[in-house]
């Protein structure tokens, strides 16, 4: 049969262990993430222009007016690519302070991305009724 004490002595000993190794696991997972953050931009750069051309056909040759979402998702775009350059730079770059830095304006530039494209993307569900 197991002895109590043994298995207080076994997880004690078991604790100090998990809190490194949580420690490690942050960079994992901020690498993970800046991964996510470099495809899912280049993606989203192609679904921005396949979106502008479809504006460019469907809505200004039928109705003949111009909508702002084509302009939004021009600027979308260009934000989309600079995140994914950023998201690169971050993975290639040796320096632990440049890589952080980088990974930083990366991440803001594809939630001011995401947060741009949610306003194209109502303007263009509006235009479209």
């Amino acid at each position: 049969m197991t002895d109590p004490d043994s298995i207080q002595s076994t997880a004690d000993e078991a604790l100090p262990s998990v809190r490194p190794g949580r420690q490690l696991l942050r960079p994992v997972i901020e690498a993970d993430v800046n991964v996510h953050v470099f495809s899912v931009s280049a993606g989203l750069v192609g679904v921005c222009l396949t979106v502008i051309g479809i504006i460019r056909i469907g809505i200004n040759v039928r109705s003949g007016y111009n909508t702002v979402a084509d302009e939004l998702l021009a600027a979308d775009s260009i934000c989309f690519m600079a995140a994914c350059l950023l998201a690169y730079s971050s993975l290639r770059t040796s320096g632990a302070e440049r890589g952080k830095r980088f990974e930083a304006y990366a991440d803001r530039l594809f939630v001011i991305g995401m947060a741009t494209m949610c306003i194209a993307c109502s303007l263009v569900a509006f235009s479209l009724l």
